[in-house]
């Protein structure tokens, strides 16, 4: 059963969230080492460099691409930027709708390229899957790592106010 104690205040832990970030930067597994998240599995940016790297193997031997995990891929940029436009709204960034919502973009025309591929079988086309996901990729990891920053800059200045404050 779950029981919610209406006496403890509901808040965001800025620095668990931090540490989840410098995780899925860095492909690694510091922080909830729980039993599905296991060295073996791919993780955070690794986890797109390992969705390229199958996407050429398939397309290598002949096979159609899995549209479920380009859906995956898409629905996954859309909620981190659903994410971004959170904490911007609660004041912890600045606002990177305009830098995320050229990565939402392209992980939507990967999908639609995906499902033309299968029907077509050109080669051209899987080059060009490649290449936006090289663009996401490389767009994705600038912006997470700018507010890795700023919510690393938030915290520092929120335990020097606690400090000071007594």
């Amino acid at each position: 059963m779950y029981y919610r104690n209406h006496n403890q205040p509901i808040s965001l832990d800025l620095e668990a969230l931090l540490n989840e970030l410098e995780d899925y930067i860095r492909s690694d597994y510091t922080v909830n080492n729980e039993l599905w998240k296991h060295p073996g599995y791919y993780y955070g940016v690794q986890a797109m460099k390992a969705f390229w790297s199958s996407i050429r193997m398939l397309v290598y031997r002949g096979r159609v691409l899995d549209v479920r995990y380009s859906r995956f891929f898409f629905e996954h940029k859309e909620l981190m930027q659903k994410r971004l436009v959170f904490l911007h709204e609660k004041g912890y960034i600045k606002d990177y709708s305009k830098e995320y919502s050229t990565v939402v973009e392209k992980a939507k025309t990967i999908h639609l390229m995906f499902l033309k591929y299968n029907y077509t079988r050109r080669q051209e086309i899987v080059e060009s899957i490649i290449q936006k996901l090289n663009e996401v990729n490389q767009l994705d990891e600038e912006v997470l790592l700018n507010v890795y920053y700023e919510l690393k800059t938030q915290i520092t200045i929120e335990k020097k106010t606690r400090y000071q404050n007594g």
